[in-house]
């Protein structure tokens, strides 16, 4: 009997859980970061540059960060505060 498991709203056999886990991908409306990707089990953030493009990768960022960054206001002022020259 196969178990299964919720991932945005599909039911996914628990044995493909491991590859098909949820990834958040958010794409930002910013004049410094248009997108972000972050994998919570490595904590490794990639972020994509409006002007310099990417990916970018950053390690051994907390999940607070990640969520921070989607939440803020400025997403080029967040990044200067709590990412850049930190990770």
């Amino acid at each position: 009997m196969a178990v299964l498991v919720l991932l945005n709203r599909w039911a996914v056999p628990s044995y493909l859980s491991a590859f098909k886990r949820e990834e958040r991908v958010p794409y930002f409306n910013s004049t410094a970061i248009s997108r972000a990707e972050y994998d919570e089990p490595t904590q490794v953030l990639q972020l994509w540059f409006v002007d310099s493009g990417g990916p970018y990768s950053y390690y051994r960022v907390p999940k607070w960060i990640f969520d921070g960054l989607c939440q803020a206001r400025s997403k080029g002022g967040y990044y200067n505060r709590y990412i850049r020259d930190k990770f």
